[in-house]
């Protein structure tokens, strides 16, 4: 089965270790949100820090 990617997206991919892999997983999936979602915010917010986005 291929993925779809929407339009205009990119995928992904990182290394983490396991137990902080699982923590977010069950952390996201508590609060009903993907893991995607949470992980897209926390990049805009860094570049924002940064001031790399408006």
């Amino acid at each position: 089965m291929t993925k779809r990617i929407p339009q205009g997206h990119a995928e992904l991919s990182m290394y983490l270790p396991k137990e902080l892999k699982s923590k977010f997983k069950v952390a996201c999936a508590k609060r009903d949100r993907p893991m995607s979602e949470i992980t897209r915010q926390l990049i805009e917010e860094w570049l924002k820090k940064e001031g790399e986005l408006d």
